[in-house]
């Protein structure tokens, strides 16, 4: 049995499209977990609703404590040997999880994944099958950090003390996918697009603050010394280097606040030219910011820089 996990907050909109396109998937021995993170809206109705007509849907209403502390309640309570995750605002092709299930079974692996479309438009993942480091060199490049299109064993949550940072709200989803590729002995891609993100105006990943932009660095930082300690580092340094930039900008963008942004990872700056996620305007600016902070700092002799 696969345990699905929903987390909900005020997704009436668009809940029913999500959880109908589950309940009739063709592969049909699993649960369904709709955490309710304290929805103010017709949520949590809708989440009971699906409780009484089918007895595969599992519901638990909580006090709203972000979508990291839904994940955590879903993942305790999760009696499947596999878990995936759908989110509110997406559905999922019929057989998408049949496809999953039977190239994790039929081949003994920990994980099974698959391609997505994003918002109608298909986005092709790396094969693992390449090799671990090519994988995530070009995994850290994707747009999104799909934790979602993934159906991995309980057991590596469990072993590896997976779980989301509670003061967290927005990229769990890097971190936690990262690990669980890492740690999987073996992992089965499957060439087919069977998730279909939706970004809608009002969503977590499109709305940027401080608070959000500051929760997404840190996810990065911690990811970055993940792999500081593994074999993998140097494969792909690089790589987290433009992941880390782009993270950090916000300093530069948000709080004009240079000295910060040079002294976080300041290793990372040295790869601000090659950097393949920030268009050429981006990197003019930043390599602009760079020099002159280099400049003024050797000129004032603030910090030592060389």
């Amino acid at each position: 049995m696969i345990s699905i996990i929903i987390p909900i907050y005020n997704s009436e909109k668009t809940l029913k499209r999500c959880v109908d396109s589950i309940l009739s998937q063709t592969f049909s021995d699993f649960e369904l977990l709709l955490v309710d993170d304290g929805s103010t809206d017709g949520s949590a109705a809708i989440c009971d609703e699906y409780h009484v007509k089918d007895a595969r849907v599992k519901v638990y209403h909580k006090e709203n404590g972000g979508v990291c502390s839904a994940r955590n309640l879903g993942l305790s309570e999760a009696k499947g040997e596999y878990i995936g995750w759908v989110d509110s605002d997406d559905f999922i092709e019929a057989d998408m999880y049949e496809l999953l299930y039977k190239a994790i079974i039929n081949n003994s692996f920990d994980i099974a994944y698959c391609d997505y479309c994003f918002n109608g438009k298909v986005c092709k993942l790396p094969d693992i099958s390449d090799g671990k480091g090519e994988f995530f060199r070009r995994y850290l490049l994707n747009p999104v950090s799909p934790l979602w299109i993934t159906l991995a064993r309980k057991s590596l949550y469990d072993r590896y003390e997976l779980l989301f940072p509670f003061d967290n709200v927005i990229g769990e989803d890097l971190l936690i996918t990262c690990k669980l590729f890492y740690y999987a002995n073996k992992c089965a891609y499957v060439n087919y697009s069977g998730y279909n993100y939706i970004e809608v105006g009002e969503s977590l990943s499109r709305n940027y603050t401080r608070e959000k932009s500051r929760c997404l660095l840190n996810n990065v930082l911690e990811l970055n010394f993940f792999f500081s300690k593994t074999e993998l580092y140097q494969l792909i340094k690089a790589e987290l280097a433009w992941v880390i930039l782009s993270a950090k900008s916000f300093y530069l963008f948000m709080d004009r606040d240079p000295k910060i942004w040079y002294n976080t990872e300041s290793w990372s700056n040295e790869y601000i030219l090659t950097n393949k996620l920030i268009g050429i305007k981006g990197k003019g600016m930043t390599w602009l910011v760079y020099i002159l902070y280099r400049i003024i700092c050797c000129l004032l002799n603030v910090v030592k820089i060389y």
